[in-house]
C-alpha cells in the first residue's frame, strides 16, 4: 500500500531534491561605517567564519577607514583604554609605544591591519547613507547613498541588502554648542571632532569650551604653546589613575614600553595574550567593584582619586574644592587625565567655573557677565548627539522610524537589535557596556552573537528576524531597574544619560554581558519564512556533511 501524504494541506510543499538540510541561502549584508566594527565584521566573514554565502559591503562617509580615529585629530587625542586591550582580537600589536596610545598611533595601527587582512576590499568611501527603508514584500532593506565624485559633485545611488548593520558609532554625530553669536567669531572656530591640524596655536589667545574627556586631553596638549588659555569648567569630574596596570602600580601613569618589552611581546605571543588578558581582568574588576553606588570599593576608589588630585594640585590646592565632585567616581566616564590638573595651575591658564553666554567677533561673555577679548581661537570640546538615533532616516516595518522610536528613550534589544527593524543590527547600541573597558571586547561579543542569528536566518529558510515588542519592553524594564542602583545613576551630568535615563550603559559587568550574549534567546524573536512550511529547510533528507561539503 502506497503511503499517504498531506499534499492537499495548505502547508504542503514539494521536496526540492537538490537541496540538502540547512543549505544556506545567499545573503547580502551592508554595514554603515568602516570603523573598528565594520572592519571586524569583514574579518569574521572572510577569515574567521569564511562565510561564502554572504556578499558584504561597507559604505563609509569618510575618505578612509578608522571611524573616530580618522575624524578626531585634535591636540592630545588619545584613547582612555589601555592600548593592548584596545586592539583587534585577531591582530594583537606588540609594538604599542605607550600604555595609552595616541590617536595617530591607533589610526596607523588600523591602517596596517586593514592592509594586512585586506579589510577594505568591500568599502565604498565618501559614501554617505541618507535613508534605509525596509521593504516587506522583498524582505530587504532599500538604501539611498550620496557618493562624492572625484570632481566634488554628489551622485545618489541605490542599493539593497538582506542584513543591515549600523557600525557608525554613538560618538559620531558631533554638534556645535548652542551659544548666542557663535558663528560671529572672526578667529579660528574649531570643534574637537572636526579639528584643523594646520592651525598653529603658538602664542595665540585660546578659549576651550567644555571639560569632558576631549577637553581634558586638549588643555595639557596646548597649554605650553599658547600665550593665554581660558577654559570653562561647569561640570566637575574625577581624574583617575591609570586603569588596570598589570602589577597594580598606579604611580606609573601613561608609561612607555621599552624596545626590549616590545620585542619580548613580538617573540612571545602567549605572553602578549596573557598581558592583554590581565589588563581586561583588572578593568573588569575595577568596574565591578565601583559599579554599585555606595559600596566600600567605590569609597576606596574615591580616596585614591582624591589623593591623586591633591598630589597634582600642589601649586594651587585652593582649587580642589571647585574641582572635586560630590558624586562617586564612575558616574561620569573614568578619565585618566594625564597632565590636566597640572596644566590648570599654570600662569597662562584661567579657569571659568561657568558657561559661555555669548560670543562676538573676538570676545566671549560668560554667565556672570565677565568678558574676555582679543581671542584668536575657540575650541569647542562640547561633545556629541548621544540620542542613538541614526544620522539617516531609518524606516522599518509598518512605517515605524527608528529616529522617532529612539527620540525619547532608545530601547534596544540587548544593545544589538531594535523593535520593528527586521534583520537590523547595531554595534554598541543603547545600554551596551561601553564604559566597562574596551568597546572592542564587547563589540566582539555582539558581532559573534549576531552571526549566530544570521546563520539561523540563512540556513532555516527565514526571510526576516526581529525581536518582538514584548521581549524588548520586558528587557528594558528590568535593566533600567537594575541601573537605578548603579553608580551611573548618580547626580552627575554625563553623556551616558538621555532625558534622565541611563541609556548608554549596561547594568552588569562585561562578563555578565558576555554570558547574556553567549546564545540567542530564540523565543524572543518574530520570524517570517521564505516558504509556507517552516520546515522546508530539512531539504532532501541529507546533510552537507554526508555529501562531503
Amino acid at each position: 500500500m502506497v503511503a499517504k501524504s498531506f499534499e492537499h494541506d495548505p502547508q504542503w510543499v514539494a521536496i526540492d531534491e537538490s537541496k540538502m538540510m540547512c543549505h544556506p541561502r545567499k545573503l547580502r549584508m551592508i554595514c554603515i561605517g568602516a570603523g573598528y566594527s565594520g572592519l571586524i565584521l569583514e574579518q569574521r566573514i572572510t577569515h574567521k567564519y569564511k562565510l561564502d554565502y554572504i556578499d558584504y559591503k561597507i559604505y563609509e562617509k569618510n575618505a578612509d577607514v578608522g571611524g573616530t580615529w580618522y575624524e578626531n585629530r585634535y591636540p592630545g587625542v588619545a584613547c582612555d583604554i589601555p592600548a593592548h586591550s584596545y586592539s583587534f582580537d585577531f591582530a594583537p600589536n606588540p609594538y604599542w609605544s605607550k600604555y595609552y596610545a595616541t590617536g595617530p598611533e591607533i589610526y596607523e595601527y588600523i591602517k596596517v591591519v586593514t592592509k594586512q587582512y585586506n579589510l577594505d576590499r568591500a568599502v565604498s568611501f565618501l559614501s554617505r547613507v541618507v535613508s534605509t527603508t525596509w521593504d516587506e514584500k522583498s524582505s530587504q532593506w532599500q538604501l539611498e547613498i550620496e557618493v562624492t565624485q572625484r570632481d566634488g559633485s554628489v551622485k545618489t545611488i541605490k542599493d539593497v541588502c538582506d542584513i543591515l548593520v549600523d557600525g557608525s558609532g554613538v560618538l559620531n554625530k558631533w554638534k556645535w554648542p548652542d551659544i548666542k553669536g557663535l558663528k560671529a567669531f572672526k578667529g579660528e572656530l574649531l570643534h574637537s571632532a572636526r579639528y584643523n591640524e594646520d592651525i598653529d596655536l603658538t602664542d595665540k589667545r585660546c578659549l576651550v569650551i567644555g571639560n569632558g574627556s576631549s577637553a581634558i586631553q586638549i588643555v595639557p596638549a596646548i597649554q605650553p604653546k599658547v600665550a593665554k588659555l581660558y577654559t570653562t569648567f561647569r561640570n566637575r569630574t574625577w581624574l583617575t589613575p591609570a586603569i588596570a596596570p598589570p602589577g597594580g602600580d598606579l604611580s606609573r601613569g601613561n608609561f612607555e614600553f621599552t624596545l626590549e618589552e616590545m620585542q619580548e611581546f613580538a617573540d612571545n605571543p602567549d605572553k602578549l595574550r596573557a598581558y592583554r588578558a590581565e589588563i581586561e581582568h583588572q578593568m573588569g574588576a575595577v568596574i565591578k567593584d565601583i559599579m554599585r553606588a555606595g559600596s566600600a570599593a567605590s569609597d576606596m576608589y574615591r580616596d585614591i582619586c582624591i589623593k591623586l588630585a591633591e598630589k597634582a594640585m600642589s601649586k594651587k590646592p585652593e582649587l580642589l574644592n571647585k574641582l572635586l565632585p560630590t558624586w562617586a567616581p564612575g558616574c561620569r566616564r573614568l578619565t585618566p587625565g594625564f597632565g590636566y590638573l597640572e596644566a590648570l595651575q599654570e600662569d597662562n591658564v584661567e579657569i571659568q567655573f561657568q558657561g559661555v553666554k555669548e560670543i562676538g567677533s573676538d570676545w566671549a561673555k560668560f554667565d556672570d557677565g565677565t568678558v574676555i577679548d582679543n581671542l584668536d581661537v575657540i575650541i569647542c570640546a562640547t561633545g556629541f548627539d548621544v540620542s542613538f538615533s541614526p544620522q539617516w532616516t531609518c524606516t522599518g516595518r509598518g512605517g515605524q522610524t527608528l529616529n522617532k522610536l529612539w527620540a525619547d528613550i532608545p530601547m534596544a534589544y540587548m544593545g544589538v537589535m531594535a523593535p520593528h527593524m527586521p534583520n537590523y543590527f547595531v554595534m554598541n547600541g543603547p545600554n551596551s557596556p561601553v564604559a566597562h573597558g574596551s568597546v572592542l571586547t564587547t563589540a566582539n561579543f555582539a558581532i559573534d552573537w549576531m552571526f549566530k542569528v544570521i546563520d539561523k536566518l540563512a540556513k532555516e529558510e527565514i526571510k526576516s528576524v526581529c525581536p518582538n515588542e514584548q521581549a524588548v519592553h520586558e528587557y528594558n524594564v528590568y535593566i533600567h531597574e537594575l541601573l537605578k542602583g548603579s553608580v551611573w545613576a548618580g547626580d552627575c551630568t554625563a553623556w551616558y544619560k538621555y532625558h534622565g535615563y541611563v541609556t548608554a550603559l549596561y547594568p552588569g559587568s562585561t562578563y555578565h554581558y558576555m554570558k547574556l550574549l553567549e546564545n540567542p534567546r530564540w523565543e524572543d524573536f518574530d520570524y517570517r519564512y521564505t516558504s509556507i512550511n517552516r520546515y522546508s529547510y530539512l531539504g532532501n533528507g541529507t546533510t552537507r556533511l554526508q555529501n562531503g561539503s
